[in-house]
């Protein structure tokens, strides 16, 4: 009778051992920010990604699309390597599935590099940010 409760006992630790262990690969993060699984942040991939002149003179729209509704905004910069200022969804400042950013106060002869964030995660092309001209829109 013995033994039956000791094999009782150390089949629940086990069994809480596992749980805990699957519970752990669900929630938590690899270095790349998204979950082990892979599950939340793929359906957060933009694509279609367009850049047209904006409305307003020296403006550039950049507009995206997520198969969820994910958080977006864009980092661009006059240099690839210094992404300094931050462009917002004002048509969509809540989650969404279509997002766009409108990029004002710009000079029509600089090159602008940009990333798309979602869901705080940055996109590029290869890694590296993308890139327009104004006066070539």
């Amino acid at each position: 009778m013995l033994k039956k409760s000791r094999l009782f006992i150390i089949t629940g630790f086990f069994g809480l051992f596992l749980v805990g262990i699957a519970t752990t690969l669900i929630f938590v993060k690899n270095t790349f920010g998204s979950d082990i699984l892979a599950i939340s942040k793929k359906d957060c991939v933009p694509y279609n990604i367009f850049v047209v002149k904006g409305e307003q003179e020296y403006s550039a729209k950049v507009s995206w699309s997520t198969k969820k509704e994910c958080m977006g905004f864009i980092q661009y910069g006059g240099q690839r390597e210094a992404l300094n200022s931050v462009g917002v969804d004002q048509k969509n400042p809540v989650q969404s599935k279509e997002h766009e950013v409108v990029l004002e106060k710009l000079l029509t002869t600089q090159k602008y590099y940009f990333l798309v964030n979602s869901d705080n995660t940055a996109y590029g092309y290869n890694g590296t940010a993308l890139d327009f001209l104004i006066k070539d829109l």
